[in-house]
């Protein structure tokens, strides 16, 4: 298999029986295009310089399922994918902002909500709303926030014509250049700019790019009775969160 033929935003690794015989299925029409299904000896065919430049150091085994983490360019676990794509967000957000002339940049979870995704009868997707007591509402809502608040002040901030243009190339990179905040922040910070913004609060939700990538990986369950997922997967792809979170940039 050649590197280049690593195109899914998802991808499912089986046996190689399943990679054949899963074409013949019904309904394999409704696979979304995202989805790739790829063979256990395809992968293990891989050069190793790119398994590790796709797939990092982890050993990957069959029935796994992968989702592209859009800031690495790595393929990672499902069960991982929560964590590893926020950890990964902010440290962009915040590369971003330091490289644009950030004094201090600071975030915090300002809402959170959680669907499951479910099949409807006439089997298009559809949501349902997770019911919970207050309680654990208040205790997931800690919990997130724990994990992802972030304060970060930097020595030196200046803005310049280099940080501008590494700024704009990881926005590029990333995808957030069609984020409407992260372009406006750009232009008001274009060293440029005759009055160049000096505090910013964003209202950011973090989970956009994860959703979008769990519904795709989601769709296997078109073909339960051919795909494996334990359900650790199962329940990574199922359930959608949306956080919010409050960032606020100093410059």
């Amino acid at each position: 298999m050649e590197a280049s033929e690593l195109k899914g935003e998802v991808l499912h690794i089986v046996s190689p029986e399943k990679a054949i015989n899963y074409k013949w299925e019904d309904n394999v029409n409704r696979l979304p295009n995202g989805l790739q299904i790829i063979s256990i000896d395809d992968y293990n065919s891989l050069p190793d310089i790119v398994k590790k430049s796709r797939f990092g150091v982890r050993n990957i085994s069959e029935d796994a399922v992968l989702i592209l983490e859009p800031y690495s360019r790595q393929y990672i676990s499902a069960t991982d994918a929560e964590q590893i794509f926020f950890d990964r967000k902010l440290d962009a957000l915040s590369k971003i902002a330091s490289l644009l002339g950030a004094s201090k940049v600071s975030g915090k979870v300002e809402s959170l909500q959680e669907e499951k995704r479910v099949f409807t009868a006439e089997g298009d997707i559809s949501y349902r709303v997770v019911e919970i007591s207050t309680n654990m509402k208040k205790e997931d809502i800690e919990r997130y926030r724990n994990r992802y608040e972030i304060i970060r002040e930097y020595a030196n901030p200046s803005l310049t014509y280099e940080g501008y243009r590494q700024a704009l190339r990881i926005c590029e990179e990333t995808g957030l250049i069609y984020d409407q905040d992260f372009k406006s922040l750009l232009d008001q910070r274009n060293p440029n700019h005759p009055n160049p913004m000096k505090k910013e609060t964003y209202h950011i939700e973090l989970s956009k790019e994860l959703n979008e990538s769990l519904e795709v990986a989601f769709h296997l369950n078109i073909l339960k009775g051919v795909f494996s997922l334990n359900a650790g997967i199962q329940e990574s792809i199922s359930s959608l969160k949306k956080f919010v979170i409050e960032t606020v940039m100093e410059f």
